[in-house]
């Protein structure tokens, strides 16, 4: 039972760590222009605002598209038969 549990977890593992990078890199990328002071800290959290923005954007528009295929129209395109 325990090696079943270590194997489900060893299979999310990599995501995680990628993920982890990938956040990882994003920090670093801010610590790093505030302290080569080519931008104020207003300007970094002002990017990672609008980066947060435009990924949920792109997640929101993947999520129609694939309901859109699937077959499930979206809420305000449905009408109802009269």
């Amino acid at each position: 039972m325990y090696t079943g549990q270590m194997a489900d977890c060893q299979e999310d593992f990599p995501g995680e760590v990628f993920w982890f990078g990938v956040a990882l890199l994003i920090v670093a990328i801010g610590f790093s222009r505030l302290y080569l002071g080519v931008h104020y800290f207003s300007d970094v959290v002002g990017g990672y605002a609008a980066g947060l923005l435009w990924l949920s954007a792109c997640i929101s528009g993947l999520e129609v598209a694939r309901r859109w295929h699937a077959g499930a129209r979206p809420a305000a395109a449905t009408s109802t038969p009269r």
